[in-house]
């Protein structure tokens, strides 16, 4: 029997995966080609569910709640503690910047016609009042987690329907061999689109006396969440190609009537909104959790960070997503390979399943993700 907080669960992935990163994808694909972008969608699909997987094997072994430096110290030592607290923090500030860039462009386009104003003005209104949600009442929107999230498919579905209605045979690129570049070029911004992990404690939690369903809700919220994003982006490609602008809804204006782009901006503004609450909550629960600071403190020291670096103009939403997709996915995957098989070998508590992966497998991913985020801070940095 399939019961609420099973669904609950779902859910949670469902609204934390699908963010920022489907938005930044389709001028992307409509550069490197269709096969490239199905091929990294279902290769780090796989991963990102591993990933999940994994981090939740540790959590259920651990008695104490932590985020991923506080369990990197649990079964690591201090050592270890301040770097990936780093890596951590580096990827959820690029996320969260992502977000405050986005929900500010389609903000303004949704209500500038209405009360005017700037897209910086309208990035920094919801940026605060996202913020003041998280320092007082992240419960609430918890709890409306599940409505969200089938308000984020239904629209994601209507504007695929749409898309594909306009379908144009000249958008439509298999792939583009001239440049093996464009093809790597989809590794980072995938990878964080398809990135979850801010949900796993959360699913842990709602499934805490159905514990053995843990790995489907994973498993069914990783496979809708890419399933949405690969229709959503092919849609987006087959309509607008060439017209793809790096915001992707200003590019489907273009092309669509503006009874469904308003639509589409609304699903954009809840899209973010729901993924910026989760992941503050998140990096918040990192200073909070693991280095034991006051709950307030630890608030401001989360939301300051990306709202600063966007007044300092940091706004390139392409750059920001790829390089942190390569951090969260890549460099975050080598660490949780390392701290499930610690888990697995020293749990402090009976687990229901762990995730040990052997030494060839573990050696061989570890091996693709240096090298991925390797490519992408040269890439970025524009050395190749």
């Amino acid at each position: 029997m399939i019961s609420k907080n099973y669904i609950s669960a779902v859910a949670t992935v469902v609204g934390t995966v699908i963010g920022a990163g489907v938005f930044a994808l389709p001028i992307l694909v409509n550069l490197s080609g269709v096969v490239p972008f199905v091929f990294f969608l279902v290769f780090l699909g796989a991963i990102q569910y591993l990933y999940l997987k994994m981090y939740a094997s540790v959590v259920l072994a651990t008695k104490t709640e932590h985020r991923v430096p506080g369990y990197v110290e649990a079964y690591g030592g201090k050592r270890y503690k301040k770097l990936v607290s780093f890596i951590c923090l580096l990827g959820g500030y690029g996320g969260l910047l992502a977000y405050v860039i986005l929900g500010g462009l389609y903000a303004h386009e949704l209500l500038s016609p209405i009360f005017g104003g700037s897209a910086v003005a309208y990035s920094i209104g919801l940026f605060a009042v996202q913020a003041v949600i998280v320092l007082f009442g992240l419960k609430a929107i918890s709890r409306a987690e599940l409505a969200l999230s089938i308000i984020l498919v239904l629209v994601a579905g209507l504007i695929s329907w749409k898309g594909l209605s306009n379908f144009n045979a000249d958008n439509f690129k298999l792939s583009d061999l001239s440049d093996w570049r464009f093809s790597l070029m989809l590794y980072g911004p995938v990878f964080f689109s398809l990135g979850g992990d801010a949900a796993v404690p959360e699913v842990c939690r709602l499934l805490v006396k159905e514990k053995h369903k843990i790995k489907n809700a994973l498993l069914w919220g990783t496979v809708i969440s890419a399933a949405i994003t690969g229709l959503f982006v092919l849609a987006a490609v087959w309509a607008v190609g060439d017209l793809s602008t790096p915001d992707t809804l200003v590019g489907l204006n273009r092309v669509l009537d503006g009874g469904i782009i308003y639509l589409a901006l609304i699903f954009g503004v809840i899209n973010i909104a729901t993924s910026f609450l989760v992941s503050l909550q998140a990096l918040r629960e990192i200073y909070w959790w693991d280095f034991k600071m006051n709950e307030t403190l630890s608030w401001f020291l989360a939301a300051a960070v990306p709202l600063g670096l966007f007044l300092l103009g940091v706004k390139n939403v392409t750059s920001v997503v790829s390089l942190t997709g390569a951090i969260t996915g890549g460099i975050l995957c080598v660490i949780m390979i390392r701290l499930s098989q610690a888990a697995a070998r020293r749990p402090q508590r009976k687990s229901p399943f762990k995730v040990e992966l052997g030494a060839w497998p573990a050696a061989i991913l570890t091996v693709i993700f240096l090298a991925g985020f390797a490519y992408e801070i040269l890439s970025v940095f524009k050395i190749i």
